[in-house]
């Protein structure tokens, strides 16, 4: 995981040298894109928020602990939530190798259509072929992490206490309400993803 974070970190940081190449105007003219797309702003907030906010409000508990300076632990909550955040895998490897995939390729023939002066007849085809596939797609994105989640809580049950993770019932009990929290949590960040697509900023930030 640190090692894919930090290949994705070096080549934002490559891509942002790239948009933003050095020039003579001030270092803080980027602020104007924030102005220009501030839903982004806000998408980007919520996200984390609703990824690591509850996470963050455990650690002020009686139950976090201050290990040094800003280094806090809440051992009864941080590993269900950890075990419980592996049930989104299934969902996010699913978009990238099968719903991007598959839907891509018929998103990119209608607007290609579109800008280049199809015919509208030929518009409105790649359009339906577009629409059916994203919704089948998806469906089966959301039945995949329907019954993942299902199995998750079933077989976290049984098998976590036997792990040496100190598992109780207040944790298995937190664990199984998680489970069902992060696939909400991935069925709206996968609706967030294709709103991404269609440039609907303000729908995606809702989502």
């Amino acid at each position: 995981v640190c090692i894919a974070y930090a290949v994705m970190a070096v080549r934002y940081y490559v891509l942002l040298l790239e948009y933003f190449p050095k020039g003579r105007c001030s270092s803080l003219h980027f602020l104007k894109w924030f102005d220009k797309y501030p839903q982004l702003t806000f998408l980007g907030i919520f996200l984390s928020v609703g990824v690591y906010g509850h996470i963050f409000i455990m650690w002020t508990w009686p139950i976090g602990k201050q290990i040094y300076g800003l280094m806090y632990v809440a051992p009864e909550y941080d590993i269900p939530a950890l075990m419980a955040f592996l049930s989104t895998l299934i969902t996010t490897i699913n978009f990238v190798t099968s719903v991007e995939v598959n839907f891509y390729s018929k998103y990119k023939t209608y607007f290609s259509l579109f800008n280049e002066g199809g015919s509208y007849a030929d518009i409105e085809q790649a359009e339906r072929e577009m629409r059916t596939t994203l919704v089948q797609e998806l469906t089966y994105t959301f039945t995949k992490q329907f019954f993942a989640t299902i199995v998750f809580i079933i077989a976290g049950t049984l098998l976590l206490p036997q792990l040496p993770l100190g598992m109780t019932e207040d944790m298995l009990g937190i664990f199984r309400v998680l489970c069902v929290g992060y696939a909400f949590y991935a069925v709206g960040n996968s609706m967030m993803l294709i709103q991404l697509y269609f440039a609907d900023n303000t729908g995606a930030m809702i989502s």
